[in-house]
């Protein structure tokens, strides 16, 4: 077995996640070259944390390459985008929002193409330093921080905190909980006093519209739990 094979067995136990990571990547950056730097980065680091054994074996170190190495490398690499595109291309529903089963990421990532499908410039945050906001919205005069929260129970006040902390950290106009689920009575309380929006996800595509008419978002709550009753 060469060292392909080997990689493209670790490429196929982590081919979803691998997709999601690239979908946020592009998701993240506006400029397609910096997110393509940025990918190819990504890829790199995987085959030293998950293949270094395998690269190895062929005389390929991470400090020290010839030129027949970083030959072999880039094949590698290559090779790895071929597998992830199969990888995709065979399992598209896999990535795509569809119920409580979905990731975390797939409802961020669904959140965002809904806003982008409508014309705005959408930001997605680097997690672990978003500062309580995953998506930042930009549309006219509105700037928008929306925290994308799927869960099975309903939604407290803690995220309706962040996504207040964090909308004024990135100098936004608005800030938004957006959620596949209910709130509790004290997260819409915290929200009214506090004046961030908590809707589902069903009405981010008239978001504009609800941000223009100051349309109290307790309406987008009940309406849509009531809807899919």
């Amino acid at each position: 077995m060469d060292y392909l094979e080997l990689i493209a067995k670790e490429v196929n136990k982590y081919a979803f996640d691998l997709i999601i990571r690239r979908q946020q990547i592009y998701a993240r950056e506006a400029d397609k070259s910096v997110g393509d730097y940025h990918w190819e980065t990504e890829k790199f680091f995987f085959l030293w944390s998950y293949c270094e054994n395998y690269l190895e074996k062929m005389g390929i170190t991470y400090y020290e390459r010839s030129e027949e190495g970083e030959l072999l490398l880039t094949n590698a690499i290559e090779f790895m985008e071929e597998i992830l595109n199969e990888y995709f291309s065979k399992n598209k529903s896999r990535f795509i929002y569809t119920n409580e089963k979905s990731t975390w990421q797939q409802y961020e990532l669904m959140c965002h193409s809904l806003l982008k499908s409508k014309g705005w410039n959408i930001f997605l945050t680097q997690a672990g330093a978003d500062f309580g906001v995953d998506i930042i919205a930009s549309k006219d005069d509105f700037k928008v921080a929306i925290q994308c929260k799927k869960h099975k129970n309903t939604i407290g006040i803690k995220a309706v905190q962040e996504v207040f902390s964090g909308s004024k950290y990135h100098d936004c106009t608005h800030a938004i909980v957006c959620s596949n689920i209910g709130y509790s009575k004290s997260a819409k309380k915290l929200a009214e006093n506090l004046n961030v929006k908590l809707l589902h996800h069903d009405y981010l595509p008239i978001l504009d519209g609800i941000l223009q008419e100051e349309i109290p978002s307790v309406f987008f709550i009940q309406n849509q739990l009531t809807s899919k009753r």
